[in-house]
């Protein structure tokens, strides 16, 4: 009976007990468990094993990309900072380097210093004296001419800030007058240039016998914005200066500009490769608008000086991004402003140079010889600008 009772007990096993485990049973368990694989905590430290290695081999790779750049960058600098010693000695300053006050300018006269007025040149975005070496020789047969490189461009010592052209005109008449040129002075600007020689007329009427405005800069706030909007922003020209990134192709043998006499193309390129011009060239970028509102707040009035203002035949526009639509809209305000410039004088004269683009004094420097003999001479006769050649007012 007591097997009966024990055994009706054990059938009676109620859903929450667990039934016991023999000692036979436990060791076949365990072996299960060996020989399924790992259990549940050995797979999730298996896996976070897994994740850490790989990680350890990301942080690698990225701390070895970022190795690779910082010598890259390193070593651009580097070739920057030597080959622009190398052109120092290579290609000196052509002229003589003038103290302005807490830095230097560059100004390179050539011809008889004692016929007035003296012709001064100023140069285009980016330009340097070199802008001008197929037209100064010429000039210099028979009058006194200067060129130079503003603060920061060509062999000048970087100016002051902001790089507007009220800074830069109060930079010309300090160097002209430290220099010992005295005036008075026929004006001769190329593009932004142009805009710079209008403000010193403007601040400094008294010394402008006349003025050539060649292809002077477009200062229509929507060809502005328009033109601006496809161009690197200044911060990105600084910093591939600073790497060496501007002067690469240079080094590499790409082609040069092409916006000087052909013996001196090496020479441009090399110089306006620099850091220090790229920066001022950054620099007056940045501060273009505000230039223009400064010649269009003031503008220049010469009376009957005499202006000649020479227009680009055409609007070379190909490859900057720009739509045709967009061409068009740029090519007819240039024409209006190229226009509206003659306002400037009661004796003024245009001429649209039909065969040239933006850089007349390259493409057809003998059109500029004669614009600037023009005004030189009406400025000694007190002649009118009219026809091929100036009038007897």
């Amino acid at each position: 009976m007591a097997l009966g009772k024990t055994g009706c007990a054990e059938m009676f096993v109620r859903p929450n007990d667990v039934p016991p485990i023999r000692e036979g049973d436990a060791v076949i368990h365990k072996e299960k468990q060996m020989t399924s694989g790992t259990t549940p905590e050995k797979g999730l430290t298996a896996m976070k094993t897994k994740v850490s290695g790989l990680w350890r081999w990301t942080k690698r790779v990225l701390v070895g990309i970022a190795g690779l750049v910082l010598v890259g960058l390193l070593a651009g600098a580097v070739f920057q900072f030597v080959m622009t010693r190398i052109d120092a000695h290579k290609y000196p300053a052509p002229g003589e380097m003038v103290d302005v006050g807490d830095y230097s300018l560059h100004l390179n006269c050539t011809g008889e210093a004692g016929g007035a007025p003296t012709v001064v040149m100023d140069s285009g975005l980016g330009g340097t004296v070199l802008d001008w070496q197929l037209v100064q020789p010429e000039l210099a047969k028979s009058m006194h001419v200067c060129t130079y490189d503003r603060g920061g461009m060509g062999w000048s010592d970087s100016g002051d800030q902001p790089r507007t052209s009220e800074q830069i005109a109060k930079e010309l008449h300090t160097l002209l007058g430290n220099a010992g040129v005295k005036g008075p002075y026929v004006l001769v600007g190329h593009s932004f240039g142009g805009t710079n020689m209008q403000v010193y007329g403007s601040q400094y009427p008294d010394e402008v016998a006349g003025m050539v405005l060649v292809d002077s800069a477009l200062e229509d706030e929507k060809a502005v914005a328009l033109t601006q909007s496809h161009q690197p922003s200044p911060l990105l020209l600084k910093i591939y200066a600073t790497i060496g990134l501007t002067r690469l192709p240079y080094t590499l043998g790409g082609e040069t500009s092409g916006l000087t006499s052909p013996e001196l193309e090496d020479e441009q390129a090399a110089i306006s490769s620099h850091r220090k011009h790229i920066f001022a060239v950054a620099d007056e970028t940045s501060s273009l608008e505000e230039s223009f509102n400064e010649n269009r707040t003031d503008p220049m009035s010469l009376g009957d000086r005499p202006l000649m203002v020479l227009t680009a035949g055409s609007v070379h526009l190909t490859g900057t991004g720009l739509s045709q639509e967009q061409v068009s809209l740029i090519d007819k305000l240039h024409s209006e402003s190229q226009a509206a410039l003659t306002r400037r004088s009661e004796n003024a004269k245009q001429i649209i140079a039909e065969d040239s683009g933006h850089y007349i004094q390259v493409e057809q420097p003998e059109l500029v010889t004669d614009a600037i003999h023009q005004v030189v001479e009406a400025s000694r006769t007190g002649s009118r600008l009219t026809g091929d050649k100036a009038s007897p007012r």
